[in-house]
């Protein structure tokens, strides 16, 4: 009998330290994840401020064509949808919305619009240029991530557009002035 109790008390007391063991391994696991999620959370803050901070306007949509993150750039490039271009808003949401609430100049027919924009959207390649209705012009680059999602780049080209514009205004004065204008 006296076998049985030492037996059992042996067999309890490893036991003890067997919990013991893993009760400390269970809190480091949980030290490490935590310690984890406060870097990712500190990486994520990093990341969004970056974002904010460059002067294009930056869009990240996800593999589903769904809004991951908008800076205020692209928010004040586009004012119509800027209540919409929230996480989760889907890209043909934010085209349609933009152009039922007059964002751009001259969109006639705005599902044939939708349509070629998305594929645009779909197959990224050469930047394309936006004229929206007060009269800015963007350039728009879309770049594949390896997850699937887009990363859009909007970027202001107004000022370049209206220099070229009058660059070619004067070249074309001079080719018709009168002899005798030296450049």
């Amino acid at each position: 009998l006296l076998l049985a109790f030492a037996a059992v008390g042996l067999a309890g007391a490893a036991l003890f330290v067997l919990l013991a063991r893993s009760l400390r391994a269970a809190e480091r696991s949980y030290e490490d994840v935590r310690v984890a999620n406060a870097d990712a959370q500190l990486a994520r803050e990093q990341l969004e401020d970056a974002i904010e901070s460059i002067e294009e306007g930056f869009v990240l949509y996800d593999r589903d064509e769904r809004i991951v993150i908008a800076n205020r750039t692209y928010k004040a490039f586009y004012p119509t949808i800027a209540d919409i271009a929230v996480p989760g808003t889907r890209l043909e949401a934010i085209l349609r919305t933009s152009a039922a609430r007059g964002q751009y100049q001259d969109i006639a027919d705005v599902d044939a619009w939708t349509r070629e924009r998305l594929e645009q959207h779909r197959r990224p390649g050469k930047p394309i240029l936006q004229r929206l209705s007060e009269g800015r012009m963007l350039r728009i680059s879309d770049h594949r991530t390896r997850s699937g999602g887009i990363v859009s780049v909007r970027t202001d080209i107004t000022d370049m557009v209206e220099a070229e514009s009058l660059l070619l205004k004067r070249l074309a004065a001079i080719e018709v002035a009168p002899d005798g204008i030296a450049i």
